[in-house]
């Protein structure tokens, strides 16, 4: 994966970051929402604790859940461009480019590497190396 120039590691974290603080946000804010109700309708020290803690277990699963998808949709992503780009640039070509364009600092042009690449030869790791030898000079140098 990392031979396309994508840390595919890294930018799952990152994902994995935005969803959990989702989670916290919306869990804690459940959570209050909780002990306010709790304590509207008369409920004393440990009922609005038991509805504080209810509402903030309540909203952090549900979130998680529903935001689950959005963790799929990016590993979905980062699989299909990672280990066939070729498909994905015959299927869905404006995403292709698209992805190509947004990552264009980051990422070694992919058509090369697939065009240099010969998938029945055991030279292939030479010529990673030193195709992201070059790329990094050239994002160097663009700098």
């Amino acid at each position: 994966m990392k031979y396309n120039g994508l840390d595919a590691v890294a930018n799952d974290s990152l994902v994995l970051i935005v969803i959990f603080c989702c989670c916290a946000s919306v869990s804690i804010l459940n959570g209050a929402v909780g002990a306010l109700i709790a304590y509207l309708i008369g409920l004393d020290g440990q009922f609005i604790i038991n509805y504080a803690a209810s509402g903030f277990l309540i909203g952090y699963l549900g979130t998680s859940i529903q935001l689950e998808v959005l963790n799929a949709i990016v590993t979905t992503l980062f699989v299909c461009l990672c280990e066939d780009p070729k498909v994905l640039m015959e299927n869905f070509p404006a995403l292709f480019s698209t992805l190509q364009n947004a990552y264009h600092y980051n990422v070694i042009n992919i058509k090369d590497v697939l065009s240099d690449i010969d998938l029945d030869t055991e030279d292939n790791d030479n010529k990673i190396q030193q195709i992201a030898i070059n790329s990094d000079s050239d994002n160097s140098n663009d700098e």
